[in-house]
């Protein structure tokens, strides 16, 4: 007989509940039975434990969850660990509550189930009388809790980012909790290795690295991947998160694998120039002296981290390597076959457990020739750079795919260590479309079986939100690669979306085919209306569950991030629709989307998706916002104004972290700007943003750009510079406006104003210019457009570098047409501009300005004039230069106001593809 006051023990992996006193083990689980853990708010279960800190973590989670749940707090008692337990310390016996050491007639079954299992395996067993979890590891038994808790009811759908505020995870509440019986049974993965990558980091923060660690735990996954310092930019850095991350995985037994691009951020060819051939970003490899430097570093960095369990060893992203490497070794592999395996040696040889890892990617995807093996204890990653995601990865009807694949097979065969996949599903994709399910599925299947050793997926915080349903299958597939998209869509539906399922299920129709398709031929349109249907389904969802259903904020935010993908595939639509208006609001509205929903989990904002619209920016730009509280911003990027107007300038703060902020903000006006207020406060409270209005005046001047400035403090911390707003007020002329010098006298070099055409002194002779026609001051005709040549055209500014810029012209007809060269882009940059009419309409235009020093221009081009050499240095330099012509349709019978020229870059730099502007031209008798 049970004494009502009496509890039952529940033994964690060891989790274990057991009757008090001696009760014999049941043969069989009767039909129906169940356990009760806790009845009407009272705690029946006792928790007992054995094993590491890992596991007593575990037993933790597990009582703290049931806490949440019912209100009560069971009980948990640490005790010894069975003797002969066949599960690494964890395969573990019973006894009664009093027992210290625990019997091990309890978990015999779990013994043999797990003894040939693989390393994350977990038991879970329920009788009536226990609950008995149990694992071949600490981390094991952490996932086996999980699991319990799982089906308890507990949704652990996704990390525990702010933007999610509270409803990341679902935790229902239950007065009396049982647990239906169900004999031992074994959970092992499909893949040994279940990796997330943080990689590039745009919008990492201390917080949001901590909560994706805690998620990876609850979705089964094993590795965190981290770069060692991304590019060498200094800004997604190990040691600057060193402190959140490593007592973070230590909890929960989870690995890291740290690295990346590439051999330079050990050997910098700053410091070892001599280690590296001109022109080449790979150190010599077959310098016994500059490998040995390399590996002595890599050797020293990691002997100082010992949470180090893998070490990505991979040349830089874009690698170039010198001609007598590969003379020496047969092939990129081959060289990084050395590198690799000499790592491995040192490693061996200091004693340091560090597995090395290697990526088959790009010019090194091939395995290596005859002669040259990777040590077997070496991890390859495959990394199908550009593959179809159209297709499965095996699917021959994707000719990429199908070669791609063939590699991996060959792979497979030559290696006979660990082989695994880099995936590219959630990186340098189609910005926010698509989740391909089903492709991903039969991906698993293929990869099992080639008998690969795990997968990796990208896990950037900003967008997460909008791929959370994508995020979590690839931990369920990486555990299960026998899942199929269907199921597992059933199952997160209902579980997610409740009432919503239904309408959530169509969404994930709508959204479940690849981007791909979207720039072929009636792509955009095609997916345009994927999205509007989309966007209805999320709409149905949430008028379905209601505003108190804690899926209704990330409904709303889906919502939101239909819309933006709407302005996204707009962009591409528009152009295939050839509406140059259009596609100038697409832009547009997807910048300034980008910025509304960049802290909201549905957009991540970066230099790939600012390229989109037309602007440049830095990784420690995009860092500085992720990694704010609170964010400042001015939305309008560029207002027209004329000369003694005034006009509104709009400031924004944003939360970044949810929590309450004031934000004090401080406009820097340039001259002939005045305003009543130039600085405030704005408060930002929780997910609430908050935003002014300033009035600026102008004084009555000439034309020009102006430039406002925002800074901003948050909390009375340091001050963070925000964006900037111009004003535009239209130049009178093209001259008015001129910002660069591009031309100078034979031998010569300019001093200042932009350092020539390519910001390196290099510009066009004065002389050669005049040879073919192009003379200060003349009248210059070309197809049917008359140019006026720059008057003072010798080491004074006589171009623009196009950027904005608003230019006053009176004309009326069909064409006006711009002289212009393009810097460092054999195609030169193809940006949009506007012709702004008297009756207030616009047009937009699209001009390509190739590089003007390319030996031969695209065959579209047309060349104005052509010069047989240039000045550079201050000498004269033989090399063919070319002035080229850029005609724009205007809308027939409208006069022409002003024209705003294309946003390309605002200086010369290396390797910036800038567009100069030298004169401005109009239909001949126009």
């Amino acid at each position: 007989m049970t004494h009502p006051t009496r509890r039952t023990v529940l033994t964690a992996g060891a989790l274990a509940a057991a009757m008090c006193g001696s009760m014999p083990v049941a043969s069989a689980v009767a039909q129906g039975s169940q356990l009760t853990l806790v009845d009407r708010g009272r705690p029946k279960a006792t928790v007992v434990w054995w094993g590491d800190r890992v596991t007593g973590f575990a037993v933790q989670e597990f009582a703290d969850y049931v806490h949440r749940m019912s209100g009560a707090r069971l009980a948990v008692r640490q005790v010894k660990a069975p003797v002969g337990a066949a599960a690494a310390g964890f395969a573990a016996g019973v006894g009664n509550p009093s027992f210290g050491t625990m019997p091990s007639d309890w978990v015999t079954r779990h013994n043999t189930l797990l003894a040939p299992a693989p390393v994350d395996s977990f038991v879970t067993e329920v009788l009536p009388s226990r609950l008995v979890l149990t694992g071949r590891t600490g981390r094991a038994v952490l996932y086996a809790a999980y699991a319990a808790l799982e089906q308890l009811g507990v949704g652990f759908f996704a990390p525990s980012f702010a933007y999610y505020q509270g409803t990341s995870e679902v935790v229902p509440k239950h007065s009396t909790i049982n647990l239906p019986a169900q004999a031992a049974t074994l959970s092992s993965p499909s893949f040994s290795l279940r990796r997330k990558d943080i990689e590039e980091g745009w919008s990492i923060n201390d917080g949001d690295v901590a909560a994706l660690v805690d998620w990876m735990a609850k979705a089964r996954f094993n590795t965190l991947v981290f770069p060692y310092d991304y590019y060498g930019a200094g800004v997604t850095v190990y040691d600057d998160f060193r402190t959140v991350v490593r007592p973070e995985l230590a909890k929960r037994g989870l690995d890291l694998e740290l690295g990346g691009h590439g051999y330079n951020s050990f050997l910098s060819p700053d410091d070892y120039p001599h280690y590296y051939a001109a022109g080449y970003n790979v150190f010599d490899v077959e310098n016994a002296e500059a490998l040995a430097t390399y590996v002595d570093k890599v050797v020293a960095y990691l002997r100082e981290r010992p949470e180090i369990t893998t070490f990505d060893c991979w040349p830089p992203d874009g690698a170039t390597w010198s001609p007598a490497t590969i003379a020496n070794f047969g092939s990129v592999t081959n060289a990084e076959v050395e590198v690799v395996n000499s790592l491995v040696a040192a490693l061996q040889s200091a004693g340091l457990q560090v597995q090395v890892e290697r990526i088959a990617y790009a010019v090194g995807l091939d395995v290596p020739t005859a002669g040259h093996v990777f040590d077997p204890s070496v991890l390859i990653d495959f990394a199908a750079y550009g593959r179809s995601y159209d297709a499965a990865i095996d699917d021959s009807s994707s000719a990429t795919n199908a070669s791609y694949y063939d590699v991996l097979t060959q792979w497979r065969a030559a290696h006979s260590g660990d082989l695994a996949i880099y995936d590219y599903s959630r990186r340098y994709r189609w910005r926010e479309v698509g989740s391909p399910f089903a492709v991903l599925a039969a991906d698993a299947l293929a990869y099992q079986r080639l008998s690969l050793t795990g997968v990796e997926s990208y896990g950037e915080p900003g967008n997460w939100l909008q791929f959370e349903a994508l995020h979590l299958f690839t931990g369920r597939s990486a555990w299960d690669s026998q899942l199929s998209a269907k199921s597992f869509l059933d199952d997160y539906t209902a579980a997610r979306f409740g009432k919503g399922a239904a309408a959530m299920s169509d969404y994930f129709t709508q959204t479940g085919v690849a981007q791909d398709g979207v720039g072929r031929t009636g792509g955009g349109a095609a997916f345009l209306a994927r999205y509007q249907a989309a966007q209805r389904d999320t709409k149905r969802a949430r008028a379905a569950v209601g505003a108190s259903h804690p899926a209704a904020l990330s409904l709303e935010r889906l919502t939101s991030g239909c819309t933006l993908a709407l302005a996204d595939i707009g962009m591409t639509a528009a152009r295939q629709a050839g509406d140059a208006t259009a596609t100038t609001k697409a832009l547009d509205d997807y910048r300034r989307l980008t910025e509304l929903l960049r802290f909201s989990g549905v957009q991540l904002e970066s230099s790939y998706v600012a390229d989109t619209y037309g602007h440049s920016v830095t990784r420690a730009q995009i860092a500085t916002e992720y990694r704010s509280p609170a964010w400042c911003y001015l939305p309008d990027w560029e207002i027209d104004a004329s000369s003694g107007s005034s006009v509104a300038v709009k400031i924004v703060a944003q939360p970044v972290d949810y929590a309450d902020h004031t934000v004090t903000w401080t406009l820097k006006l340039p001259s002939g700007v005045h305003a009543a207020k130039t600085t405030g406060t704005l408060n930002v409270r929780g997910a609430a943003s908050d935003e002014t209005t300033v009035t600026l005046d102008l004084d009555p001047a000439s034309g020009g750009d102006l430039d406002i400035d925002l800074e901003f403090v948050v909390d009375g911390g340091s001050a963070i510079a925000s964006n900037t707003t111009t004003i535009r007020k239209p130049y009178g002329t093209l001259a008015d406006a001129y910002d660069n010098v591009g031309i100078t006298h034979d031998g010569t070099q300019p001093s200042g104003l932009g350092g020539g055409l390519d910001g390196d002194g290099s510009t066009l002779s004065l002389e050669a210019l005049a040879v073919v026609g192009l003379v200060g001051g003349a009248t210059f005709q070309h197809g049917g457009i008359s140019y006026q040549w720059p008057v003072d055209a010798a080491g004074v500014a006589d171009n623009v570098l196009a950027y904005g810029q608003t230019i006053a012209v009176a004309t009326k007809g069909r064409l006006m047409g711009l002289l212009i060269t393009g810097s460092y882009s054999k195609d030169g940059p193809k940006a949009t501009g506007t012709v702004n009419y008297t009756d207030g309409s616009s047009s937009s235009y699209t001009v390509v300005a190739p590089d003007w020093g390319y030996p031969t221009p695209p065959s579209t081009a047309d060349v104005a004039a052509t010069m047989t050499y240039r000045n550079l240095g201050g000498q004269r330099s033989t090399r063919t230069t070319r002035l080229f012509a850029a005609t724009i349709s205007l809308d027939a019978g409208k006069d022409v106001a002003s024209i705003t020229l294309p946003r390309v870059s605002d200086h010369p730099t290396g390797g910036t593809a800038a567009m100069h502007v030298f004169a401005l031209g109009t239909e001949t008798g126009a």
